[in-house]
């Protein structure tokens, strides 16, 4: 029935429309054209609602300037709303892999409905879920015979990269997705501008008015998903340490500097009983640690002086503690005096050793008989400590909120998982320096050639691959937001070994992100592991290229380049930005990550002919256009699709899957889209000129379809808002008279003109007679039911013409056979949009056949318009 051929968009306005899909893929939005009108509150031809008062520009255009913008060719979106609160979080948050993996075999999509503690109106989208993981890599579909009789169904499996979700793999990564992607970290990343141009430490600091470690001391909640999170995340790095044996030949001693309560050295001790192990922490956290034959723990600080070994490791475990000597009969209780807001200070334990507690308003009580609290906070500040009841001496215990009672905890139970890090990324060049220096001097007092050992990340654009690269510099930029730390190039490493005096060195990658330094090497085993934590990070991060774009934009930095005239060396960049000065040295991190990006390119310039070639920034097609005199300018809608307005939906997409509520975005906001945007003139605004800024794309694509109107007389432009598209039709085919048939309110007054006249009316009741019907975007945002009764109501309107007509619809078509990978993310990730934010969805060729045929039409053709939209012709 159907014909398919490939169309391209023509001539000069092909680079405008490879522009254009960088800056969509950057955001991974669609246009909210592509929302569906069926939830607007008032029907009306197209559906469509009349522009509220608050709206702007009078009587806005709700086809043209809201809703007709076409996608062009696209990739996977590197970051979006979506991805601020991926997929996969959500897949987690319902227990979806648990689920498949307890289910002991693939599961067909009605056993995972049933399993799923789901509210029964969400039960159809589920499907729409699990295509989107599907096609992201998470779970893979096969086919199982339910019993002998029955055809084969399609059933849902694990993936290592889901594997490593599952609760009780010892490398499980939920707890550090989960985390990532929590409201507390996703919310500073709107203030990276507010940041540049202010004195905060840290967007982290802007967004929630105190730093990282200051608001976990605050949020017990918080800081022990985070610290369940770095915990998680270690166990990927234990492997690697297991395996890592030609790291450790001819070694006899090795000393973990940072080394919390030994995690990683036993790991160490256990893998090589050879080899003697030290680890260096602060005297707190190693006070009464038992030693053993192969490990023992020194108290001190890695910048005044380190223990003699062969070896130095350089790298972070979890801070843990261990109850060296439980007694069943004792009660500690510890109180903050929060009025004083004391810093933090060491508290003696009654001549038992000295802990520090890291979190405010917390108490430790041991009972005998009294479960374990499951979740500890961490550490915290103390100001009194209570003696126990008995002359017994108190014991490390578990943070617990105050009145809260444990039972003492037994010397294998560790304490409150603490911070994970690797130890050289999170302080300065100086400090770095310094701690290189400690380490070289422990190394050269044991009379042979020593080594430094540390597992950290180095970029690398030239060798690694695109995806690799793109999540080291995430990380990176993550750093800059949430705390003060950095990633480095290897001449950034090399430039602090040199200065700490070591001769040479030697980097092998060691997995996805990570490096070692001074000759480490992953042993076999690992390497899917590591493929699917790189994955899983891959989406985890993805947000992070939307929002840096967004704050180079609110920046003003494509201006700045534009109006410089020719490439810009980073000084010049950075005298014109209007930031605060001790955020220069920040500019090049942000820029790194926008050039590797595409929004920006890179060359060689002479300032004078005295001078040295030096790097510059210039413009590339993705970023200009970006610009405000650009016609095809896109930075309004940029702004409005990463508004928090769109990106706190996401956050509600589980409560939303057991509730009874329309969408997430109705969740999130307690009213629909559409009421928000009446109730908030300032979003409404915002939203319009995003609309507006976005439409300008689509009127090239009409201007260039030329056969598509040839031999039409007539044309019906339903739900055609106020008529800029069909003034552009009109203009590209003067003989043609276009009639736009839109609510009457919305046509009122509004003129005619020798080929393009409006008329009022309701496209469910009755479409007037013309050689095509143009649906732009009308039909993604129905039911099936709905689409079917328009569908007739255009076929009976030019079969009163007496010549055989045409319906004309542009929209989506899903198929991920002949799409590339990354064109079918996309589509998926609209289809992914329209539930959220309103109740629309997306098709497969399939599903509009269905359509066609309910209807009454004979045939149709299919014509990719770009990448994403197609402009399917339909026939009678």
């Amino acid at each position: 029935m159907a014909e398919c051929q490939n169309q391209q968009i023509i001539g000069s306005e092909k680079e405008i429309a490879r522009s254009k899909k960088e800056i969509e893929d950057r955001i991974g939005l669609p246009h909210l054209d592509m929302l569906p009108e069926s939830r607007r509150r008032r029907p009306s031809a197209s559906g469509l609602p009349a522009p509220s008062t608050s709206r702007t520009n009078g009587s806005p255009d709700w086809r043209s300037d809201r809703f007709s913008s076409p996608r062009c060719a696209a990739r996977v979106p590197t970051a979006s709303p979506l991805n601020l609160r991926p997929p996969c979080s959500l897949n987690l948050k319902l227990g979806i892999p648990e689920i498949i993996h307890n289910h002991g075999k693939p599961i067909t999509l009605p056993e995972l409905i049933s399993a799923l503690q789901i509210h029964p109106t969400k039960a159809g989208f589920v499907h729409r879920l699990m295509r989107l993981l599907v096609h992201s890599g998470f779970f893979v579909t096969t086919r199982v015979h339910m019993n002998q009789e029955e055809e084969e169904e399609e059933a849902y499996d694990l993936t290592p990269s889901s594997r490593i979700l599952l609760k009780d793999n010892v490398t499980n990564l939920s707890p550090f997705l989960l985390a990532i992607v929590d409201p507390v970290f996703v919310s500073p990343w709107h203030f990276l501008e507010s940041w540049f141009r202010g004195d905060k430490v840290t967007p982290f600091e802007s967004a929630h008015g105190v730093g990282f470690w200051d608001y976990a001391d605050q949020n017990p909640d918080f800081n022990d998903s985070f610290n369940k999170a770095m915990a998680s995340d270690s166990g990927m790095m234990n492997l690697v340490v297991k395996d890592c044996k030609p790291v450790f030949e001819g070694l006899d001693t090795l000393v973990d500097v940072g080394g919390g309560t030994g995690t990683c050295a036993r790991i160490i001790s256990e893998a090589f009983t050879h080899l003697k192990c030290t680890v260096l922490e602060l005297p707190h956290v190693v006070a009464n640690l038992p030693d053993n034959s192969n490990l023992n723990f020194v108290g001190g600080d890695m910048f005044q002086s380190i223990p003699s070994a062969d070896a130095i490791l350089l790298k972070g475990c979890p801070q843990v503690g261990f109850v060296p000597n439980p007694d069943l009969t004792r009660i500690i209780r510890v109180e903050e005096n929060v009025a004083q807001n004391r810093p933090r200070e060491v508290v003696g334990f009654f001549g038992s050793g000295l802990v520090d507690f890291e979190s405010r308003r917390v108490g430790i009580g041991f009972i005998t008989g009294d479960e374990i609290w499951p979740n500890p906070a961490g550490f915290g500040r103390v100001s009194r400590v209570w003696k126990p009841k008995t002359d017994k001496r108190p014991v490390w215990g578990r943070v617990c909120f105050v009145r809260t009672r444990v039972r003492p905890l037994e010397s294998s139970d560790q304490v409150a998982a603490g911070r994970t890090r690797l130890v050289l990324h999170a302080l300065s060049d100086e400090q770095c320096v310094k701690v290189l220096k400690k380490c070289r001097e422990a190394i050269s007092n044991k009379g042979k050639e020593g080594k430094v050992i540390i597992i950290d990340i180095v970029i690398d654009e030239k060798k690694d691959e695109h995806e690799i690269t793109s999540a080291k510099l995430f990380f990176d930029t993550l750093m800059m937001v949430v705390v003060t730390g950095r990633e480095r190039h290897e001449k950034e490493w090399e430039k602090l070994f040199v200065e700490a005096g070591f001769s040479h060195y030697k980097i092998k990658p060691l997995f996805g992100l990570s490096c070692k330094i001074m000759d480490l090497v992953h042993g076999p085993g690992t390497s899917e592991l590591f493929q699917a934590q790189s994955h899983l990070y891959k989406h985890i991060f993805n947000f992070i290229g939307s929002m840096s774009l967004k704050c180079a934009l609110q920046l003003g930095i494509p201006e700045i380049i534009h109006n410089h005239g020719k490439p810009i060396t980073l000084p010049e960049l950075v005298s014109a930005l209007q930031i605060h000065p001790t955020k220069a040295g920040f500019v090049h991190r942000l820029m790194r990550l926008l050039v590797h990006s595409g929004f920006f390119v890179t060359t060689r310039v002479h300032m004078n002919q005295e001078e040295e070639e030096e790097e510059a920034y210039d413009l590339t097609p993705s970023s200009r256009i970006l610009l405000k005199d650009n016609v095809t300018n896109l930075s309004p809608f940029l702004l409005a699709m990463l508004d928090p307005v769109f990106v706190s939906p996401w956050h509600f997409l589980e409560s939303w899957f057991r509730g009874d509520k329309v969408t997430p975005f109705e969740s999130a906001h307690g009213v629909g889209f559409w009421d928000y945007a009446d109730q908030n003139p300032d979003f409404n605004d915002s939203f319009n000129k995003a609309m507006a800024s976005d439409s300008g794309m689509m009127n090239l694509v009409v201007k260039d379809c030329k056969p598509v109107f040839e031999g039409l007389d007539t044309l019906v432009d339903v739900g055609g808002g106020t008529g800029t598209c069909a003034r552009i039709i009109c203009e590209a085919f003067p003989h043609l008279k276009c009639t736009v048939l839109e609510l009457p309110h919305v046509v009122a007054n509004l003129p005619d003109n020798s080929n393009l006249n409006f008329v009022g009316g309701d496209m469910f009741q009755s479409i007037p007679s013309a050689d095509a019907i143009l649906l732009k975007l009308v039909l993604h945002a129905l039911s099936d039911e709905q689409c079917v009764k328009v569908l007739k109501k255009c076929r009976e309107a030019i079969s009163n013409k007496g010549k055989e007509g045409k319906v004309i619809i542009i929209d989506i078509v899903i198929d991920e056979k002949k799409d590339e990978h990354e064109i079918t993310s996309a589509k998926l990730f609209f289809d992914m949009l329209m539930m959220v934010v309103v109740t629309g969805r997306e098709r497969h060729e399939k599903e509009w056949e269905k359509l066609f045929v309910e209807a009454g039409f004979s045939h149709y053709k299919i014509k990719p318009l770009f990448g994403l939209r197609s402009l399917i012709e339909v026939y009678p």
